[in-house]
């Protein structure tokens, strides 16, 4: 089990963080001089003092490898979907049957569920339209071809567990892989 290599301490994080921000501007510049590292590094304080990084944030850990694999089980559901969409579109004469399906996430760690989110979102042929931060959080998808609720359910599922494994806490570590403990809302299909 590999953390984030970030320094647990405050100030050693701050001044990571800083030169990272200094690194990224004077990279985005593309001239590595004196004044672009000062003016990335002065940016790089307004964007700590104006933008500090919320506690979940500072809590979470980086485990490299079920980072791949999340990022690669992503990379495979955005090719399959892109492939379902295509299909899609080149028979316009077979019925499209949408609907949005209520999925009850298992965890409530802020960066989780927006990195699931963004992953559903990307995905062509999918869409989160809405999610309700109440305990338990809901996550409500707009799928383009509605089959199974309960497919689409557990594929929502292991990309939580993915993240979890991969950006969510060690106290999380217990939620992957298990069963929701509350039953998720029933799914809505378009008119």
């Amino acid at each position: 089990m590999t953390t984030s290599p970030l320094p647990r301490r405050p100030a050693l994080r701050t001044a990571w963080t800083l030169t990272w921000l200094t690194f990224v501007w004077v990279a985005l510049w593309r001239d590595p001089s004196w004044g672009t590292a000062a003016a990335g590094f002065l940016a790089a304080v307004g964007v700590v003092v104006v933008m500090p990084l919320p506690a979940a944030a500072e809590s979470m850990r980086l485990r490299p490898i079920a980072a791949a694999r999340f990022f690669g089980v992503f990379a495979l559901a955005v090719v399959r979907s892109s492939l379902i969409v295509a299909g899609r579109v080149l028979t316009p004469w077979r019925p499209v049957r949408e609907g949005i399906v209520g999925v009850t996430m298992r965890t409530t760690h802020p960066v989780v569920i927006t990195v699931v989110n963004h992953a559903i979102t990307l995905a062509p042929g999918t869409m989160v339209v809405d999610v309700h931060r109440d305990r338990p959080v809901v996550m409500f998808v707009h799928v383009l071809t509605l089959g199974d609720a309960a497919a689409i359910r557990a594929e929502v599922h292991r990309l939580e567990d993915l993240a979890l494994a991969a950006f969510g806490l060690s106290a999380d570590d217990d939620l992957i892989g298990s069963d929701s403990v509350v039953p998720d809302p029933p799914e809505t299909e378009s008119p």
